[in-house]
Parts: structure tokens; sequence; C-alpha cells
């Protein structure tokens, strides 16, 4: 019963109400099973697949010795009784294809069960769903290959882990990365991300298989950390673009795909401004000049010149930008990554913060860890409400939200790449950060002569606009800052 091979027919009448006195019935995929009916368990979801594994070692590209040792580990587990593995990665690095390979390699004759298990699934869907993963891969003889979607929380991955512990045969999970120190007894294997050599075998086969010249796979392998599953995507992407597809196409498609990999917790941010648009006084203005050129050159200071061997931490450039509100923050961060020509994401708090213990610290490694793997820019609007000070501990509560801010000073000394913080309110950054801060830039209140040209800065050339305006006037009059006059503009256009 426990297994889903019989169940029990409801309790009747007395005096048939005893125990003794319900049927047992084979369940129903156990029979259809014995009549020759390869449908998959009606408990599975929708896409529900059981193969025959037919990859090959050769089909995974990857770094040597890595991958061959990550193969040989996994074949291992796999041929040994009641195995239990999970493969833990990002979204697309060749996971279920290392899989497929070593169930071929270590389970000769058996087939491959691929599930999708998504973390809003609780109680008893959740429960049948499980059942119907052990039924079908005993009456298939396959291995349970499972992929865990979502956002798993501690508690529900512990439900998942103890209800397949008595699955027949070895199981396989597909895990996220962050989530490697919840598995318990379950072996953890960690795919990892493809470097630049092997991105760029992985766009040449692509772009080959879609008929497009693979000229273009060397800079697309050196300018995106995509791996290789979104790189098919973005082949794919490209070809619906376009029949033809050129440059432009491909590069679209994987900026795309290369903004998905940081999830719900950062979004992608473009500007159309340039630096003439930018009203600042010039020793501000220099400022931002000063960054880019530190961080062009960090690579020539650190390793050319070894000064890598005397930071054994601490790399990273980090950013404070504060002053008053719409003082063009924000607007100078976009416009320093156009100009280093790196991706920008702003961080999504309200995603990053959770009530749940460890759930924080979670999402901040992944934001962490995804951003250095594609050499991204991270923007941290409003950081006062994540480095803000700590305080005296009074309360469980005070104890997790030092905690968090301790975590991430940690996280900030470990991150080899950019962090730009804005704050209206520097007073409230914890003082652990500004020592940490390798610039801090202050944006002035604008004077009036400043204020007389964002007045005109911020009116398009096409824009149709009275002759006879006193901008001078209007930067005399008015005390507001850059944002406020911007709104004022669109509102009177």
């Amino acid at each position: 019963m426990r297994a889903g091979i019989v169940g029990l027919a409801p309790l009747g009448p007395p005096p048939n109400s005893g125990l003794q006195g319900r049927q047992v019935r084979l369940a129903r995929r156990m029979a259809l099973a014995a009549l020759g009916d390869p449908t998959p368990d009606k408990r599975l979801p929708a896409g529900t697949q059981v193969a025959t594994p037919r990859a090959a070692p050769q089909d995974f590209l990857g770094d040597e010795p890595p991958r061959s040792v990550l193969i040989g580990d996994l074949v291992r587990a796999l041929a040994t009784p009641g195995g239990r593995i999970a493969l833990v990665g990002a979204t697309g690095c060749g996971r279920s294809l290392l899989a497929e390979i070593a169930i071929k390699l270590a389970l000769p004759g058996q087939r491959m069960l691929r599930v999708e298990v998504a973390a809003d699934l609780h109680g008893e869907p959740l429960h049948q769903l499980l059942t119907g993963v052990r039924v079908e891969a005993l009456v298939s003889r396959a291995a349970p290959v499972l992929r865990l979607t979502g956002q798993p929380t501690q508690a529900w991955l512990a439900q998942v882990l103890t209800a397949l512990d008595d699955a027949p045969g070895p199981v396989v999970l597909l895990v996220a990365t962050g989530h490697a120190q919840e598995l318990g007894d379950w072996q953890a294997l960690h795919v990892p991300a493809p470097e630049v050599a092997v991105r760029t075998q992985l766009w040449r086969r692509a772009l080959h298989r879609a008929a497009i010249d693979p000229a273009l796979a060397t800079e697309l392998g050196a300018r995106f950390a995509l791996n290789g599953g979104s790189i098919v995507r973005a082949v794919r992407q490209a070809v619906q673009a376009s029949a033809r597809p050129q440059r432009d196409h491909l590069w679209r498609a994987a900026t795309a795909n290369q903004s998905q990999l940081l999830g719900n917790s950062a979004t992608s941010v473009h500007t159309t401004l340039t630096w003439q648009d930018v009203v600042l006084p010039d020793e501000v203005r220099a400022r931002p000049a000063e960054v880019a050129m530190f961080v062009r050159g960090k690579q020539t200071v650190l390793h050319d010149w070894g000064f890598a061997d005397k930071l054994p931490y601490g790399r990273g450039i980090s950013v404070l930008l504060h002053g008053p509100s719409g003082t063009g923050k924000t607007m100078v961060a976009g416009l320093l990554a156009a100009e280093l020509g790196m991706p920008l994401y702003r961080v999504d708090l309200s995603r990053v913060l959770s009530k749940w213990v460890g759930e924080t610290e979670r999402n901040l490694a992944k934001l962490f860890d995804e951003a250095q793997r594609q050499s991204a820019i991270l923007l941290f609007d409003q950081a006062d409400a994540l480095f803000a000070k700590r305080t005296e501990v009074k309360s469980s509560n005070d104890r997790h939200a030092n905690l968090e801010v301790n975590y991430l000073l940690q996280k900030m000394e470990e991150f080899d790449g950019v962090a730009i913080l804005t704050t209206n309110f520097e007073g409230s950054i914890d003082e652990a950060f500004k020592r940490r801060l390798r610039f801090r830039i202050a944006f002035p209140f604008p004077e009036a002569a400043d204020r007389a040209r964002l007045w005109q800065a911020m009116l398009p050339a096409r824009a149709k606009v009275a002759s006879g305006i006193d901008f001078i006037d209007l930067g005399r009059e008015f005390d507001v800052a850059g944002g406020h006059i911007k709104n004022a503009v669109v509102r009177a256009a």
C-alpha cells in the first residue's frame, strides 16, 4: 500500500465494516501495466516522459578533468543500490543530460523517468505525485529524474526527500544552486557553469545545428555567461525572429536569456541617455569616470602587477551614490554600466528579503554568484533598506536582522564584481559597509544655475516648445531636484 501497488476499498456497511472486510485492489496503473498500456501514471504532471537513455559522454561538453570526474562519480553513485543523488546547478547547465549519460552507463536496460515537481505543490497533491513516481518507476523499470522547479523551502524539500526514501532503485534530483546544504544524506554533485572555451564550443554547436555561420561563436562565448540550455534557447529565439539571423538577433536573444538567469530577484536596467544629459558639478562628474577607469584597470593591477597576492579578499568594486531624491544617482549608475559595456541589474528587495530564517541569505547567495558569473553590475536602489545599521539584540527578530547584515557584509567581501548602492540617507548605512566601500560619491542638491540647465536638458529636440521661456527664472523660482523637474516637464508636455 505504501508503495502504491495496492489499495483498500472503502469501508462497507456492517458486518463488513472492519479492516478484514475491506477488499484489496490492485492499483490502476499496475493493472494497466500488466495489460501492456505504456501511458504514465495519471498522478504525474503533463510533460512526464519515460524514455530510453541514448546520450553518450561526449555529448556533455566541459573542461577536463572535471567533466570525466563528474560523470564517473555519478555513475558510481547510481550503481549503488538505493543510490540517492542530487545534481546541483543552474537551469540549463546540463544536469538532465548528465543523468541520462550516467543511467545508460550505470543501469543497462533501465529507462529514464523525467518528472517536474513544482514547489507550490503541497499536502495530498504532492503525496499523490510522489506515489505516482514510485509506481511508474517500478512498472516502467525506469530511474526517476526529478526536476524541482519554483522556490522550494527547506521544509518542503525535506518532505520530498522523505517521501522518496523508499522509492525502488536509485533516484536523481535536479536541484538549483543554493540548496546543497539541505539535502541531508543525499549525495550532492555540483555541475559547474561552463567557462569561456566551453561556452564557445556550445555556441558553435548550436549555430551549426541551426545552419547559421558559427563565426560569431567566439565573440558570443566570451561576452555572455550562458550555459548550454540558455545558448540553445537563444539560438532558437534568434531563428524565430529572423529566417536568416544576424549578429543583432543573436545578441538580443543572448541578452534576454542572460537576464533570466538572475530570476525574479533582479531586473535588467537599460538607458537611452548619454553623459550630455547629466547636470552635475564638475568635481562630481569626474568621480564616475574614475570608477570606470578602476574597473578597466582591475585585471592589469590585480593579476599582471601581482596585487591579487596582497588582496586575498575585498577585490570587488563597490560604489555608494548618496544624496537627495531626484539628483541623478540611478541615472549615473545606468550610464556607468553602459560606458563599461556591462549589464546592469536592479535588485528587487521585495524578492530578496524574506521573513523565513535563512531564505534572505539563500537569495543573496544566488544573486551574487550569478552576477559574478555574468560579469554583471548589481544596483541596490534605496540600499539603506538592506544595508541598515545593526541594532542592539533585544529579541529574536533583532538577532536575525543582524545575521542578515553580517552575511551581506561577507558576500560583499567575497564578491569580485561591481556593486552600486544608492541611498537618500547615507547615515542609515551600517559603518562596516562604509569602510568596505571603494567609492563614495555625494550628489548635491542642484543650485539655481544647474536647475536652469536641467529644465533645458529635459526638453527633447523634437518637442514643440514656445519661444521666450526664461529657463534661468524657472531655475531660480523652483527649488526642486532633477527628478521633479523631469516630472514637471512631462506633465507640461
